[in-house]
């Protein structure tokens, strides 16, 4: 029966964890799974194959520049690490959860196949910020094998911080991914969660922040997005900056102005009007 396995060259032999082993030895999985995310750039001997009599096939990388990617992953494998990945975090074991999660995407499944967002909801629960941020770095640091994951992840967990209403994280978020300068990160879709969130929790000099930066990126900010910055200006009674910003952004979008004459209209806004929160 194919079973998930996390595979891993040592001198002198191969070791294999399947997720009954791991589940019964807490300190085998962080040990273990401590070594492969090490060594998983250059060692990425991560398989799904069928426990047999015959010996375990594994695949050799090509060396540190391989980009060619691991065979791809069951359905049996899948479904054992959706068991695998909730037990972990109804335990509080979210290190060990991020390094499976994250070591699963190295087998190029479906992100709907995996338990991203169940994963995301226990870790944007916790008090503290450090494990959300943890599954954040291990995908922006794994490789491109993981970049195609960090959209939505951070997408979620902007999403679920504001309906918490805890939005100085959903900010440190934002901020996160703008200092890595990473390539469609954050999305579109991003800044129209997090500048609603921010709009309806009157948090209007993070909202007009946002929104700069997302006019910034060359993104379009459609009718029904302008129309909540402004509305949310106005509920402020902020009359002048409503109306300033709703001809601006119309400006933009018909084409009769630049996106950096718009970026400087706003940087002007956040540093003459009186924002205090």
């Amino acid at each position: 029966m194919p079973l998930f396995m996390l595979v891993y060259e040592q001198p002198s032999r191969v070791r294999v964890l399947t997720p009954e082993l791991l589940l019964c030895n807490s300190f085998l999985l962080s040990a273990k799974m401590r070594f492969l995310a090490r060594n998983l750039l250059l060692r990425p001997h991560l398989l799904c194959n069928s426990i047999s009599s015959s010996a375990v096939a594994t695949t050799r990388s090509e060396g540190p520049a391989s980009t060619a990617r691991p065979t791809r992953i069951t359905s049996d494998d899948l479904a054992q690490i959706n068991i695998l990945i909730p037990r972990l975090c109804e335990s509080n074991n979210f290190r060990e959860a991020i390094r499976v999660f994250v070591t699963s995407l190295l087998l190029n499944p479906p992100l709907d196949s995996l338990p991203l967002p169940f994963l995301i909801q226990r870790l944007s629960s916790d008090p503290q910020t450090a494990p959300p941020f943890a599954l954040l770095t291990a995908l922006h640091r794994t490789g491109p094998y993981c970049h195609y994951a960090l959209p939505r992840a951070t997408r979620l967990l902007v999403a679920a911080y504001l309906k918490d209403r805890r939005h100085r994280e959903a900010t440190k978020v934002f901020d996160w991914t703008l200092r890595r300068g990473l390539r469609g990160v954050p999305d579109a879709e991003t800044y129209r969660v997090l500048i609603r969130g921010m709009a309806m929790g009157g948090k209007m000099m993070e909202t007009v922040r946002v929104l700069r930066w997302m006019v910034n990126a060359g993104l379009s900010v459609e009718a029904e997005l302008r129309d909540v910055v402004v509305d949310s200006l106005l509920r402020e009674a902020r009359v002048r900056e409503a109306s300033e910003m709703g001809e601006a952004l119309r400006r933009l979008a018909d084409g009769d102005d630049e996106v950096q004459s718009v970026v400087k209209f706003i940087d002007q806004m956040l540093r003459d009007s009186d924002w205090r929160e």
